[in-house]
């Protein structure tokens, strides 16, 4: 079965969109579709982890500023070393 795409802009986008997630046209098109499916809540969520997201929002997580640099973690949790509460 095939679909035909007369808008150039559209193209451009599905183009691109596969480009940025490494998947093939048809698999960029599907998950996007399933994607919306799910936010008008005709289809439940497939349960596919989105790998490009989390590592990105990973990297910015690393990245963020570290707070109350004078305070060890473990000060922070407030358990001691046999893990007793402070």
């Amino acid at each position: 079965m095939a679909i035909h795409i007369s808008r150039a802009s559209t193209e451009q986008k599905i183009r691109e969109l596969a480009t940025h997630t490494g998947e093939t046209i048809t698999d960029a098109v599907d998950r996007a579709t399933d994607e919306r499916l799910v936010k008008f809540g005709t289809r439940k969520s497939t349960g596919r982890v989105d790998w490009m997201r989390l590592e990105a929002l990973i990297a910015k997580v690393r990245t963020a500023p570290t707070l109350n640099r004078e305070i060890l973690d473990e000060e922070i949790v407030g358990y001691n070393e046999r893990g007793d509460p402070r």
